[in-house]
């Protein structure tokens, strides 16, 4: 069974409609590994190594959106 996603031209072209609105929620923490389990905490993890690594995934998407849409999807 194949995961439900859209592509960066999809975004685009949604963004540019008007009729939606992105929002960044994570951009690699959908997936189960041996490591970590979506966007949970590792046991053993500290709180600021955790919060670090959840602030980058986010800022990594932050930043592909804005690339791809050239707007600022954190609203106004």
């Amino acid at each position: 069974m194949g995961y439900s996603h859209v592509t960066w031209d999809e975004v685009k072209e949604m963004q540019e409609s008007g009729l939606i609105e992105m929002q960044n929620h994570s951009y690699g923490l959908h997936k189960i590994s041996k490591i970590r389990y979506g966007c949970g905490q590792i046991a053993n993890e500290t709180q600021e190594h955790y919060e670090e690594f959840i602030a980058n995934d986010l800022n990594m998407l932050q930043e592909k959106l804005m690339e791809v849409t050239g707007s600022n999807t954190q609203g106004t």
